[in-house]
């Protein structure tokens, strides 16, 4: 079993960012990008990532 960390991307982050390479997707838009460990993983792939987040910090 898996234990994520807040650095860490999700699994389900992981499993998207195979299902897109697959499907050739390009461009992904991420609302709820928090402090980008899931964006991080798909903007230091071959996707250009755009982030929203707009909860109160």
């Amino acid at each position: 079993m898996r234990i994520e960390t807040k650095d860490q991307p999700s699994k389900t982050a992981e499993i998207a960012k195979e299902l897109f390479k697959r499907y050739e997707v390009k461009k992904i838009l991420i609302p709820g990008g928090g402090y980008g460990r899931n964006s991080k993983l798909f903007s230091t792939s071959v996707f250009e990532v755009d982030a929203i987040e707009i909860s109160k910090f």
